[in-house]
């Protein structure tokens, strides 16, 4: 790994112009991830979902003049961009709808889902990406940070898992999925990432929110209640197309360079000491501020 990382870097070096570090980079992909064996057993074919998803909004605004300046990209964002553009005109699912793979019933569920956390529907017109809200047609790079962090996500998370007709699978980097978003959309986004977990995809999610850890838990206690009471147990409270099963899970966090699982396996859970950190830090300064008033 040391060794590819180092060749990483080198490739970087080489090119100061769009299409040749474009070039550098599918040949490094292909010889060191494609038709490496270790990276193929693990991963298969990747997804990488970056940070940073409202730089679309913006260049949508902005593309002639970044044209003109003949601006790099960094080949990971350039990928992702081109997988974004791809998932813009079948989101409406006119193709995948005729796709015998997917399902009537769990194509409401993702657009329901998307639709829940862009807080309107999406519609691609004229070659400019809109949000329908209330009925008003606001175009994204006039929306909320929000929104424009989550839609390249949500549509290839609501599209690419689901036109594998190979079904190999995939397997998904999203980097923050909870960006800008409110705790509530939040969970919408791990009810979505459960879905297609449970289609066969696997993902890899780096996060700093405590509430997608929760909702996690919540998914992963439904589970085992799940299996212990039967699926009627939990209809009323937890929908069981988003219910993940603990071995499946894995979660870590990072200390002092070290990786360590925060999985708690007499609970079943994620560990609550890793997600009650930030609360317990906030409230000790209050409790500290209450004690001074009191004095």
């Amino acid at each position: 790994m040391k060794n590819l990382r180092s060749k990483y870097r080198a490739f970087q070096k080489k090119s100061n112009g769009n299409e040749v570090l474009w070039n550098i980079f599918f040949d490094f992909r292909k010889e060191h991830i494609y038709n490496n064996k270790d990276f193929g057993k693990l991963f298969g074919e990747s997804v990488f979902i970056p940070a940073s998803r409202s730089f679309f909004a913006n260049l949508q605004k902005n593309i002639f003049s970044f044209l003109s300046k003949n601006i790099d990209i960094d080949p990971f964002i350039s990928e992702f961009g081109s997988q974004y553009e791809f998932t813009k005109s079948i989101y409406s699912m006119e193709l995948i709808q005729n796709n015998q793979i997917v399902k009537t019933k769990l194509y409401k569920k993702i657009k329901s889902l998307s639709e829940n956390i862009l807080s309107g529907s999406y519609h691609y017109k004229d070659e400019q990406d809109w949000i329908e809200m209330e009925g008003d047609m606001v175009n994204l790079s006039n929306t909320s940070s929000g929104q424009q962090e989550a839609l390249p996500m949500l549509l290839v998370l609501a599209v690419l898992p689901f036109l594998d007709i190979n079904r190999d699978g995939k397997f998904y980097f999203l980097e923050e999925p909870e960006a800008h978003l409110f705790p509530t959309s939040q969970k919408n986004i791990v009810s979505l990432i459960s879905l297609i977990y449970k289609y066969g995809e696997s993902i890899l999610i780096t996060t700093h929110s405590p509430y997608i850890l929760t909702a996690f838990n919540n998914y992963i206690y439904a589970y085992d209640i799940m299996e212990k009471y039967g699926e009627k147990s939990i209809k009323d409270i937890v929908d069981s197309d988003f219910c993940i099963n603990y071995d499946d899970f894995q979660a870590y966090t990072i200390e002092n360079g070290i990786l360590k699982s925060i999985k708690n396996d007499d609970t079943r859970l994620i560990g609550v000491n890793i997600i009650d950190s930030v609360s317990d830090e906030f409230n000790e300064t209050f409790d500290k501020l209450i004690s001074l008033d009191m004095e």
